[in-house]
Order: structure tokens, then C-alpha cells, then sequence
């Protein structure tokens, strides 16, 4: 017996947990059931569905992203893909950073993001005037801060300094 391409995760999806029910294989051709939050995977495209529909009629990518919301670049392609801000947001502490990027759906960038799109000049403003925070921790009490005087300069400051920063998606 020859066995499908196509695996479906038939489940229940809420905003913050997958509930699995169950693992369904099935045709190619098959369409799968699961109502709305249902999960499923095509081996052929490489691709992670998710239904939007209670009748499973629509269906969501949850693929490498090929676009960005409004206000942020593309850098990068296939499962390396980003979405980074194009422009700095307001001095803020670490963790209050951080949260805000959370609050919109988003990360706080790392190093490398943050340098790779700065030193592309991926659109927007990359002024190296300023510090902003990276995700990046470093020993103790502090966190990695990037770009015043060039794309790549890094240093480390407290949690409780303020310093612009920027958010990225995946």
C-alpha cells in the first residue's frame, strides 16, 4: 500500500495552544475536514495550513513569509525570511522593548538582523547615531545594544537604560 504525501492534524487551534486530536493520512487529492483552527501539512509544497473557516473552506500559509506588514522590509528568503521594522521606535528600557514587540505580534530583532538589514540598507531609516537594544543577552545584568557609529558596532548596557529599538517577525 502506497502511503500519502499529504499528513492532516486534525485538532482545535485557540490563540496560545494546539489541541491534537488525531493524525490523519489521506490522498493528495483529499481535501482535508478539520473546522476552523484545524492543522495540516503538504509535503508537496512544503507548507503548514491553518483552517480560518468553521466549514474548512479557507485555509492559511504558515510558510516562509514573502511579504511584510506595512512598515517593515523583507530581508532574507525561504525559511531564513524576516520582516524587520523600517524604523526606530521610542528610547524604552529592555524589558519594556521587548514587551512592546510581544504586544504586537512581533520580537525584539537580534544582532544579526538587525546588522544584516542596516548594512543592506533594506529601505527605511539606519541612522548609526543612536544605540538600540538586540535580543541578545550578555553576562549579568545587561544586553547587547547595536548600531551607533556603524551597522556592526555593538556594546552592553544595563536593563534599565533606555535606548530606541526595533521589532521583527517571522
Amino acid at each position: 500500500t502506497a502511503f500519502s504525501s499529504n499528513v492532516y492534524i486534525v485538532g482545535y487551534a485557540s490563540a496560545t495552544k494546539f489541541f491534537g486530536a488525531g493524525i490523519k493520512l489521506a490522498p493528495t487529492a483529499s481535501t482535508p475536514t478539520a473546522g476552523e483552527g484545524g492543522i495540516y501539512y503538504d509535503s508537496n509544497q512544503h507548507s503548514l495550513y491553518v483552517s480560518t473557516a468553521a466549514n474548512a473552506a479557507a485555509w492559511l500559509e504558515l510558510g516562509p513569509l514573502t511579504t511584510c506588514p506595512t512598515g517593515m522590509g523583507l530581508m532574507g528568503k525561504g525559511r531564513s525570511a524576516y520582516c524587520i521594522e523600517l524604523a526606530d521606535r521610542a528610547a524604552a528600557t529592555y524589558a519594556d522593548a521587548s514587551n512592546t514587540c510581544l504586544n504586537a505580534g512581533r520580537y525584539l530583532c537580534n544582532f544579526q538582523e538587525f546588522s544584516m538589514a542596516c548594512n543592506n540598507a533594506l529601505g527605511g531609516t539606519w541612522s548609526t547615531s543612536v544605540w538600540r537594544w538586540v535580543a541578545d543577552p550578555y553576562p549579568g545584568s545587561y544586553v547587547f545594544i547595536v548600531g551607533s557609529g556603524g551597522c556592526f558596532n555593538n556594546d552592553y548596557d544595563g536593563v534599565a537604560a533606555n535606548h530606541a529599538f526595533r521589532c521583527c517577525l517571522r
